[in-house]
């Protein structure tokens, strides 16, 4: 078809597409098309209205462009597909996306390789001197299809939604696991991670869950109230939380308002509610005679029986009722006229006899404090 069906030069033929677009006026379309449909005849014929399709998609952005088009010269049964390499125009080789187009072969039985329904058929290289002027680089998935039947047109329909549908820039994922039982949530919070491992395609998870946003997020948006109250690295958000509403979020509920009594050696000794407590700072000056202070449920322990010596924040509390927490037990206590919540594992917990209405010592290590920023 080079040179006859359309100018076999690089410069004739830009000459000859630049003026067919300058003529077209299709109007402002806001939307990015994501098809067309155009001629095949000759430029000089088709190209006009060809132009006018074309025009659409002049400075859009694709990953692709898969064609479509009748064989004219091969009668088959199904669509044929060319599945690698290049196809050559006067403005260079275009590129055939080999991964889109086995996606879309593995889709359908009716898509086969016939190498004869390619080498005579215009139906397709009629497009390439547009899409290679208009959308440079941008590869392509050749299809010609044998006997234009409903159930062929439909079956390549079907594979076409299915393979261009893995392939989306953005998964948006709204609490798709809220109302799946435990054992296939985790399976399929596994199952998630494997695929985005393998497609690279950006997921934005909408949850309520903090194991879910933990085990499956690189990074965190925490919305309280409607409003972003951090955003960062996972373990940072998870470790570092800039306000007690996000401490709360991320499972850190011992949120204490404490008064500086003293600094020395790197730790501080607070005031909480009576209790005197040591608090590592890690170089946190404070900025006023009180601070606000979280430690996480996991991070205070009960005192076996059986140990002694002394202990660093030793604590004298009671237990005053239990909630449920999976395979763990949380245990709210009163410590003084304040309250902690204190996370136990399952075995400690029956090996220690542990119960609702037993008083108990705890410890705290002044390091597993976070000292939250002045608010401004």
């Amino acid at each position: 078809m080079c040179g006859t069906w359309y100018p076999g030069s690089q410069p004739q033929l830009a000459q000859a597409i630049d003026a067919h677009l300058a003529a077209a006026q299709p109007g402002d379309v806001p939307e990015c098309p994501r098809a067309v449909i155009a001629p095949h005849a000759g430029l000089m014929y088709s190209g006009p209205v060809a132009a006018y399709a074309y025009s659409l998609v002049q400075r859009r952005t694709y990953d692709a462009v898969v064609l479509v088009g009748p064989s004219h010269f091969v009668p088959f049964r199904g669509v044929s597909l060319w599945p690698r390499g290049s196809w050559r125009t006067p403005f260079g080789d275009v590129p055939v996306a080999a991964d889109l187009a086995a996606a879309i072969a593995a889709e359908s039985r009716d898509i086969v390789e016939l190498a004869d329904a390619h080498g005579r058929e215009h139906s397709l290289e009629m497009q390439l001197p547009f899409i290679a002027r208009l959308l440079p680089g941008v590869p392509i998935v050749p299809l010609v299809m044998g006997y234009q039947r409903r159930e062929t047109a439909n079956a390549l329909g079907d594979a076409l939604a299915r393979a261009l549908a893995r392939r989306p820039d953005l998964l948006l994922m709204d609490e798709p696991f809220a109302a799946v039982e435990e054992d296939l949530r985790a399976h399929l919070r596994a199952e998630l991670v494997r695929v985005q491992g393998e497609t690279q395609i950006p997921v934005l998870l909408v949850t309520h869950s903090l194991t879910e946003a933990y085990s499956l997020a690189q990074r965190l948006v925490v919305l309280y109230r409607g409003e972003v109250m951090q955003h960062g690295a996972r373990d940072e958000v998870y470790r570092r939380p800039s306000t007690p509403e996000v401490a709360r979020l991320m499972g850190m509920s011992n949120i204490l308002s404490v008064n500086v009594a003293g600094q020395d050696r790197g730790q501080l000794s607070v005031d909480w509610n009576g209790v005197r407590l040591a608090i590592a700072h890690d170089g946190v000056q404070p900025s006023g005679p009180s601070l606000v202070l979280g430690v996480r449920p996991e991070e205070i322990s009960f005192v076996g029986p059986n140990v002694t010596g002394d202990l660093p924040n030793r604590l004298t509390g009671f237990v005053e009722r239990e909630k449920e927490f999976g395979a763990d037990h949380l245990l709210e206590v009163q410590v003084n006229s304040g309250r902690l919540e204190v996370r136990v594992t399952h075995p400690f917990y029956v090996a220690t006899a542990l119960g609702v209405g037993q008083s108990r010592a705890l410890t705290i290590d002044p390091n597993r404090f976070h000292i939250f920023p002045k608010r401004g």
